[in-house]
């Protein structure tokens, strides 16, 4: 045996009948869940997301009673007080 397979880990998964399958990779675990299709960002809405521009000091998140949580911009604060706009437009 070569060093790469020693070290090569394999995952196991416990199906209903609790029987072990060998994962080759995470990636096929959880794109062969059911759920995944609900759960996968499109490749076009992560290019935009990666190559957006983010400030960790005006960047925030805030509860919304729609969609749980929206992300927003800080626009000013006084002090305890924060005013921010968020992405639907909302201040």
């Amino acid at each position: 045996m070569d060093k790469n397979s020693n070290m090569r880990k394999l995952q196991l998964r416990c199906d209903k009948a609790d029987k072990p399958e060998i994962v080759s990779n995470m990636s096929d675990f959880i794109e062969n869940d059911e759920g995944w299709p609900f759960l996968k960002v499109s490749e076009e809405q992560a290019i935009r997301d990666s190559t957006r521009p983010y400030d960790s000091k005006k960047n925030v998140w805030v509860p919304d009673p729609e969609d749980g949580f929206v992300t927003a911009e800080v626009r000013g604060s006084k002090g305890d007080l924060v005013s921010v706009v968020t992405d639907k437009g909302n201040e």
